[in-house]
């Protein structure tokens, strides 16, 4: 029997990086880990078998790509290596070195400039209505006095976003034209045509479609002859619904749980389809109280950050994306539980906590069913390096940016764009 070969992961301080560690560990695979900093928690996780520390990705971009390359060739000793940067900005750069480091390892990931259309907020949204799908009215503005017409236009309140950006990171929210002025000021001295969309109302429900696109069902190629031109299929799709999040205007969920909705999976597959998408994303959609309709807001083409929801549910996208990319046969994956639910403890349902106050016995009581992303018994070192992950958001600057607000984004076709944090 041939060598299986190990699985590379980035950005071992982030919580999904360890969803991915453990589940990849648990599906057989031989995980190997890296980050700018030790303080990392997959980095300590019985599930990994192999740490690397690497330069920040932006600001030596080469070390980090020499550094992966030279990891890659040594795990390839022992069977052929995929790779998967967990995040964005991880992702892109990997991506412009795509044909560099696919001589050593396997990405899994569609093509670079169709994960810049669907990342972009502005194009997103132009692919996504001209595929039909419903979204909040969006305009684009490069100064005060389009952006102003734009909300005319839309009304208030409305939400003024940069066109690149995850999270809460980057959006502000506006219900006087002085807030709108403001947030719009410090939009364009980020972005050149950062977007004004009509907000809707928070409490409609926030539900995410994630999907595993590939070109054919035995796992071949992209570009691995006739059949590899084929429109890619779904390999597995899966629906979340968020309970909390944190910030509480919107950022990452920090309570979930799954639900079905196979006519939403189905619409976000035939959209990605016809984009010709391999790879995993995770599409956003918001229910608009005042017509019912969910509206679709975004698209993250990459793992996203309640990825722990679908594994609780038996979804095991990592180790379903990392067989594709060994060629290895995959049965689509349709059905999952609905009676777990995912937690994040630390520190976003914490935050959570400490803005509402809701009674304490009743908030950190655990449901039936409810699983924490983080704490396990027989993985203790994750959580306690959690705790002790203040320190690199101080000393690594790789890793402040990403929790920081985001640099200068480019407008579209000028070139290279803002990195986002995670989902």
């Amino acid at each position: 029997m041939a060598p299986r070969g190990a699985v590379i992961l980035t950005d071992g301080f982030w919580p999904k990086t360890l969803v991915a560690a453990r589940a990849l560990r648990e599906a057989g695979e031989r995980v190997v880990c890296g980050e700018q900093t030790r303080i990392a928690p997959a980095l300590w996780s019985r599930a990994t078998a192999r740490r690397f520390l690497h330069d920040d990705p932006v600001d030596a971009e080469e070390r980090f790509v020499a550094r992966l390359e030279e990891v890659a060739a040594d795990e390839a000793r022992g069977g052929p290596v995929v790779l998967l940067p967990m995040e964005e900005e991880t992702l892109r750069i990997v991506l412009r070195h795509r044909e560099r480091l696919e001589r050593v390892v396997r990405i899994p990931f569609a093509e670079a400039a169709l994960i810049e259309r669907l990342r972009d907020k502005g194009s997103f949204g132009e692919l996504a209505r001209a595929h039909g799908l419903p979204t909040p009215r969006t305009r684009s503005f490069r100064d005060e006095g389009e952006l102003l017409a734009a909300a005319g236009e839309i009304g208030l309140p409305a939400v003024v976003k940069l066109r690149t950006g995850s999270g809460a990171r980057g959006v502000a929210h506006a219900s006087t034209r002085d807030a709108l002025v403001a947030a719009g000021r410090a939009a364009l001295a980020r972005d050149r045509a950062p977007l004004v969309q009509e907000q809707l109302p928070r409490a409609g429900e926030a539900i995410g479609v994630s999907l595993l696109m590939w070109r054919t069902a035995r796992g071949e190629a992209e570009r691995s002859g006739p059949a590899g031109r084929d429109p890619p299929r779904r390999v597995a799709g899966f629906v979340h619904r968020r309970l909390r999040e944190y910030p509480l205007s919107g950022g990452s969920s920090t309570l979930r749980e799954a639900v079905r909705d196979e006519g939403l999976v189905e619409r976000c597959s035939a959209f990605l389809a016809a984009l010709g998408f391999v790879g995993v994303a995770m599409l956003e959609w918001k229910r608009d109280l005042r017509d019912g309709a969910l509206k679709l807001l975004e698209c993250n083409p990459r793992f996203w950050g309640s990825l722990h929801q679908a594994e609780l549910a038996g979804v095991p996208f990592p180790a379903l994306l990392v067989r594709l990319a060994r060629g290895e046969r995959v049965a689509p994956v349709g059905d999952y539980r609905t009676d777990r639910r995912s937690r994040a403890l630390l520190p976003g349902d914490l935050l959570h906590w400490w803005r509402t106050r809701p009674r304490p016995a009743r908030f950190f009581r655990r449901a039936p069913g409810e699983v924490d992303e983080l704490l396990r018994r027989d993985d203790p070192w994750p959580a306690i390096v959690k705790l002790a992950g203040l320190l690199p958001l101080w000393f690594t600057p790789g890793i402040r940016r990403l929790v920081a607000a985001p640099p200068p984004a480019a407008s579209p076709g000028s070139g290279r764009a803002v990195s986002s944090a995670r989902c």
